[in-house]
């Protein structure tokens, strides 16, 4: 999980379920790569989150989803969770707010 300090994404972490297999991190970086990289492809498969300002999720192979927020011109990963945990996790941030 990415984490920064002073962050609610760091109070909030997807640990029920093992952490992702190195592909899958290797996805994750291919799919930040191409968000980055200022195309429009690189967007495809990425939606707003309701309710939250700013913030976007991008599907990560089968299983996982990364969310992430674009903020002065940087684009800041909050975290990769299982789709399982999707549900669980917005809850849980929704409460932090």
């Amino acid at each position: 999980h990415t984490r920064f300090s002073r962050d609610w994404s760091s109070d909030v972490c997807s640990s029920d379920l093992s952490s992702p297999s190195l592909a899958t991190g290797r996805t994750a970086m291919a799919r930040l790569g191409e968000l980055c990289s200022g195309r429009p492809t690189g967007w495809r498969e990425t939606k707003p989150l309701q309710g939250f300002d700013n913030v976007w999720r991008v599907k990560v192979g089968r299983s996982y989803r990364m969310l992430f927020r674009v903020h002065e011109g940087r684009l800041e990963v909050l975290d990769l969770v299982h789709r399982q945990d999707l549900e669980k996790k917005l809850h849980q941030l929704i409460a932090l707010r």
